[in-house]
Parts: structure tokens; sequence; C-alpha cells
């Protein structure tokens, strides 16, 4: 029975350290900004960095707020 106990723990510990990762990782501040606007012709794709350019290769991780005009459309796949 004490082992049932422990093997629990171990698995709860688990995934609660595994939704903690993503929880962190989503509550992680913008690295930039992209921001999308259309015209009639074509569609402008403007990329605003926080930081260095250069310094983006050395992380592991990037995250952009994107900032549109553009309507969700329900018919698109």
């Amino acid at each position: 029975m004490q082992t049932f106990l422990y093997f629990g723990i171990f698995w709860g510990g688990l995934f609660v350290g595994y939704m903690l990762h993503h929880w962190i990782i989503s509550m992680k501040s913008f690295d930039g900004v992209m921001r999308v606007t259309k015209d009639e012709e074509k569609t402008v794709y403007s990329l605003e960095l926080t930081e260095d350019p250069d310094m983006l290769a050395y992380q592991s991780l990037v995250i952009f707020k994107v900032i549109t005009d553009l309507k969700i459309d329900p018919t698109r796949d």
C-alpha cells in the first residue's frame, strides 16, 4: 500500500512540475511585437524587437506578441 502512495506522489509531482513549467513559459514577457496590417494590395508584417537582434541567437525561446487589424475568418482552414 505504501508503494502506491510513493507512486502517486512521484507522478503527481511530475505532473505539477510539467504544468508549472508551461505556466512559467506562458507568463514570460514578450521579446517583441509583430504587427500585421493589410492594405488593398498587400499584407505588411513588421517586427519590433525589445532587445538587440544579435542576442536572439543565444535564446532557446523567443516569444512575439501579434498585433493585427485583421479579423478572424471562421471559414478558413
